[in-house]
């Protein structure tokens, strides 16, 4: 065992906002951080002479949860029933370079591959939801999410409550498979929260895409909310 390399760790960013996980209550109150954390990983499986194996830290984690995954299966969804509880050893490391522009007036432009690649822009959009305030709840209505993007598509840099636009290209394999928080994204987008959704299904049966496909489509309009706004 002494001569094999020692693994790496998994980096893996939340995929909730924290504004989105406060706590209620008395620990509201008392400013207490919040209580639990999300994040999605997506299973790696590689092809090997013995087979096909599962990815070390994926593969790890989807055997400690399967007994929840099968619990809430059992129940409809909802928790993970009477599953034992699992221990996973996690270490938080901070960033300032992968954030949301502190600025809510200005424009963003999030690209995520496939796998859980997307994940972490839903914190994005949670923060800056609750960033935004009064101004961008009154701005979100029946029309709110069509006129913020009918302002992007014009290359407005604005979206829903004065906001600078929020545009997300997705990649997945089906759309309607393994697209990660796409019911998140879909609410974001009719709320006028996120401005444009792009998704490219690289084996989507209807219209398979990529991702710099959709990126070079858009180049005019992202030119625009980048380089001049």
């Amino acid at each position: 065992m002494d001569a094999l390399k020692p693994l790496a760790p998994r980096s893996y960013a939340l995929s909730a906002a924290p504004a989105a996980l406060a706590p209620e209550g008395a620990a509201a109150a008392a400013g207490a951080p919040p209580a639990r954390l999300q994040f999605a990983f997506a299973c790696a499986a590689v092809q090997t002479p013995s087979g096909r194996r599962a990815g070390v830290a994926s593969g790890w984690l989807r055997r400690a949860l399967e007994p929840w995954l099968s619990a809430a299966a059992a129940v409809g969804g909802g928790g993970g029933g009477g599953a034992p509880e699992v221990w996973v050893p996690v270490l938080l490391r901070r960033t300032e370079a992968f954030a949301p522009p502190s600025a809510l007036q200005a424009p963003l432009v999030m690209i995520g591959g496939p796998g859980a690649c997307a994940a972490p822009f839903r914190a994005f959009l949670q923060q800056r939801r609750a960033d935004g305030g009064g101004a961008a709840r009154a701005a979100r209505g029946a029309a709110g999410g069509a006129a913020a993007a009918a302002l992007a598509r014009s290359g407005s840099s604005l979206g829903a409550g004065g906001r600078g636009a929020a545009w997300l290209y997705a990649g997945c394999r089906r759309r309607d498979q393994d697209f990660g928080y796409a019911s998140d994204f879909e609410a974001f987008e009719a709320a006028g929260d996120l401005a444009r959704l792009r998704v490219a299904g690289s084996r989507d049966p209807e219209k398979r895409a990529a991702v710099p496909q959709l990126v070079r489509q858009d180049g005019a309009v992202l030119a625009g909310l980048v380089v001049r706004r």
